[in-house]
């Protein structure tokens, strides 16, 4: 991703997750249920992908 992309994205993780614990658990409760460990890479953005799709469903 680039820097820009990366700028552009951190606002709506503000927006969807104010609080870091809600993030943690979503994350927490997907390794649980064996979410593919593919998605924890250093890129945030995959994360943040989840993460939107887990808070629109």
């Amino acid at each position: 991703m680039t820097e820009i992309a990366k700028a552009e994205t951190r606002p709506m993780i503000r927006q969807g997750f104010a609080n870091v614990e809600t993030a943690l658990s979503v994350i927490e409760s997907m390794r649980l249920t064996r979410v593919p460990m593919s998605i924890f890479v250093s890129d945030d953005m995959v994360i943040v992908l989840y993460l939107l799709t887990f808070q629109l469903t």
